[in-house]
């Protein structure tokens, strides 16, 4: 029983120092903060929806995400912007 618990600690302890060294190595559009993205396809092309907050985190306590941006792809590895849209005109 004893060793059953030192070697739960140990796991745990070697998870808690490794997590600050993972970081995301594949972003969908590189150098473009994205949030909650969610694609749908239509002939064949795919784009994807995404949210993206207006101020960072060291400068605003508040969520601001006056835009969707959409963007679209043939081949899901290059994307292009389509358009910003732009949610107080579609209410």
């Amino acid at each position: 029983m004893k060793t059953s618990k030192s070697l739960i600690l140990f796991f745990l302890f070697a998870i808690g120092n490794n997590t600050s060294s993972i970081i995301a190595q594949n972003p969908l559009v590189p150098d473009v903060g994205m949030a909650d993205p969610h694609i749908h396809i239509f002939n064949n092309k795919a784009y994807l929806y995404a949210t993206k907050d207006k101020d960072s985190l060291s400068t605003s306590r508040t969520w601001n995400n006056p835009y969707w941006h959409i963007w679209s792809s043939s081949d899901l590895t290059n994307w292009s912007l389509e358009i910003p849209l732009n949610l107080k005109k579609l209410i």
